[in-house]
């Protein structure tokens, strides 16, 4: 009897949690841009950090831990 190996989901849910409590989701299917790095960023356990004062922010920059720095 054959058996097929598992498939990977088309669509992926994340839960905000802060000190336990849920603050919000986000739902990233398979078909968005860069889905793959974003579902494997988000389930590293990721450090979320409002970029509003830094226009441009996107995906090879930097945080210092105190300001976001562009990549190469």
């Amino acid at each position: 009897m054959a058996t097929t190996a598992p498939t990977e989901p088309s669509i992926r849910t994340f839960a905000f949690v802060v000190d336990g409590e849920v603050v919000g989701t986000l739902t990233i299917p398979a078909e968005a841009p860069n889905s793959e790095r974003l579902w494997a960023g988000l389930s590293s356990d990721p450090k979320v950090i409002e970029s509003t004062s830094t226009p441009g922010v996107q995906y090879g920059w930097t945080w210092d831990g105190t300001s976001f720095n562009q990549g190469v």
